[in-house]
């Protein structure tokens, strides 16, 4: 499967690793494009691109950012018509003590509202960085 994965911090650099050693072709972007560089060049079947080139022909986009800076890094990528984006965000405040967003709607209906053209799944939020990057099979 071909896979975008937005964003290189810890979230994003583990799925990179998970889905490359899956044998996935992976395209990573994200702010800084040379750490997406860095990030490619660890694992087989993974490329750095920047934004506006990093969607490809991609099925499926792992959105890894902050939940501040969703909307504004999936359009970033372009048309996103028809595609799958997996929404990994958490949209809490600094401190962790609320939502930014209240109680009344989720981070995932609000990036659907950003990106109406995809198909906007939430999963892996309540999954640790270090849990999914070492890859154990657990139970």
């Amino acid at each position: 499967m071909k896979i975008t994965v937005i964003g290189t911090g810890n979230m994003g650099s583990a799925f990179a690793k998970q889905l490359s050693s899956a044998g996935h072709s992976v395209r990573i972007t994200g702010r800084d494009i040379e750490k997406a560089h860095v990030l490619a060049a660890q694992f087989a079947n993974v490329s750095a691109f920047p934004a506006a080139e990093a969607l490809g022909d991609s099925d499926v986009v792992v959105l890894a950012t902050a939940y501040t800076d969703a909307a504004a890094a999936l359009q970033s990528l372009g048309d996103l018509t028809g595609k799958v984006v997996i929404d990994i965000t958490n949209p809490l405040s600094a401190d962790y003590m609320s939502l930014t967003i209240g109680h009344v709607t989720s981070a995932s209906e609000e990036i659907a509202k950003a990106v109406p053209q995809a198909h906007v799944v939430k999963a892996f939020n309540t999954l640790f960085a270090q849990v999914l990057a070492d890859g154990d099979l657990l139970g």
